[in-house]
């Protein structure tokens, strides 16, 4: 992983961070520092896509968040924000997630 999307990913894991912690909004790709550094339909590059083969968060904890959000609290737009303890835990999973996708030491 070079040092640019390394950069992004953490800065992606930290947002992640804030999110949980009720200081930030998820605003799907306008405010995810991967999807700044990997901009087009079919996230090139993105360690996301290099893990699940997919463009776009599928078939990752992103998309049962975004499904959550849409089918139990009726918002069908970003931004998103932990509403009750089932958001909470999908959150930490997408943290999770994304904090395995750090390179190993």
């Amino acid at each position: 992983m070079d040092k640019k999307t390394l950069e992004a990913l953490q800065k992606t894991i930290e947002q992640w961070e804030k999110i949980i912690e009720g200081k930030e909004e998820d605003r799907a790709a306008e405010n995810c520092p991967l999807c700044a550094l990997f901009p087009t339909f079919f996230c090139s590059g993105c360690p996301i896509r290099e893990r699940t083969r997919w463009s776009n968060c599928r078939d990752t904890p992103y998309e049962r968040w975004e499904f959550h959000h849409m089918e139990i609290h009726n918002q069908h737009n970003p931004p998103w924000k932990i509403e009750c303890d089932e958001c909470r835990r999908l959150a930490e999973e997408e943290l999770n997630f994304l904090k395995e996708l750090l390179p190993k030491k």
